[in-house]
C-alpha cells in the first residue's frame, strides 16, 4: 500500500542560540511592562513588548525565522514585509491557557525564556474543523489502536526552553492546565524564575510593493485613515 501525505500543516521550531543572554536581559527590562500587581497579558493591556529596544536582537531571530517558514513554503520571503503588531507573556504555573487561536494576523510564534522542571506543560494543536475521516466522529468514538498523523485531532509539542515555535495565526491551539488555578504576582526575576514564562507574538504580513494581486494586504504606504 502506498500511503500520501495530504495537506500536511507546517509548524517550525527553532532554537535561539543566545537564549542564556536573551533571558538575563529579559529579567532585566521586562518589570517595566506588567501591572503594579505582577502581572502582565493581552489583558493588563502590556502588548508591547517588541518596542523595547534591549529585546531587538531577539526580535530580528523571531523574524529571520518567519521568513525561512515561508521560504519552506517556497514562496519568495522578500516578497513581504513582516509587521511585528503584538507581543505579550503567558506567565503560568498550574493555570491553563484554553483552546484559541489568533486570525486576526497572519503568523504567530511562541518563544519559551522560562520553564522550570515542575511546571513544564505542553502546548496543544487542534484539526478539529478539517478533518476529513470517513465519516463524523468515526476515529474519536472508535478507539484507534494509534494516533499518528493521518488519524489525530490534537497534536503536542513538550516545549523546552530557548526554543521559538512558529504557526499560522488561525491554527487551534491551547496550553494544557487547569482552568481555575490562580498564578502569583511577579515583582523579582526570582519571583519569575519560578514561572512558566513564555513569550507570544502576532506578525501581519504585508507586500514590500504595491501588489496586483486580488489577495494579501498592500504596503502600509498604500493605507489612509479616513
Amino acid at each position: 500500500m502506498f500511503e500520501h501525505a495530504l495537506f500536511p500543516t507546517l509548524l517550525t521550531e527553532f532554537e535561539y542560540p543566545e537564549k542564556d543572554a536573551f533571558k538575563e536581559s529579559f529579567y532585566q527590562n521586562i518589570f517595566k511592562y506588567m501591572s503594579p500587581e505582577g502581572y502582565s497579558s493581552e489583558f493588563t493591556g502590556h502588548v508591547n513588548i517588541h518596542h523595547e529596544p534591549a529585546f531587538e536582537p531577539f526580535f530580528k531571530f523571531a523574524t529571520d525565522s518567519v521568513k525561512q517558514y515561508i521560504a519552506r513554503l517556497h514562496l519568495d520571503p522578500n516578497l513581504f514585509e513582516y509587521n511585528v503588531v503584538k507581543t505579550w507573556m503567558n506567565i503560568t504555573k498550574n493555570r491553563m491557557t484554553p483552546m484559541h487561536n489568533h486570525a486576526d494576523a497572519h503568523m504567530s510564534f511562541t518563544y519559551y525564556i522560562n520553564i522550570p522542571k515542575e511546571f513544564s506543560k505542553p502546548i496543544r494543536f487542534f484539526n478539529y474543523h478539517t478533518r476529513h475521516e470517513p465519516f463524523p466522529g468515526c476515529i474519536k468514538f472508535n478507539e484507534p489502536s494509534k494516533w499518528d498523523e493521518f488519524n489525530s485531532y490534537t497534536w503536542q509539542i513538550e516545549p523546552q526552553e530557548g526554543r521559538l515555535f512558529v504557526f499560522p495565526a488561525n491554527l487551534t491551539h491551547d496550553t494544557v492546565g487547569h482552568e481555575e488555578a490562580k498564578e502569583p504576582g511577579c515583582f523579582t526575576p526570582e519571583d519569575m524564575d519560578q514561572m512558566r514564562v513564555c513569550l507570544a507574538c502576532d506578525i501581519l504580513l504585508t507586500y514590500k510593493n504595491k501588489a496586483a494581486k486580488p489577495l494579501g494586504v498592500q504596503p502600509v504606504s498604500n493605507w489612509r485613515i479616513f
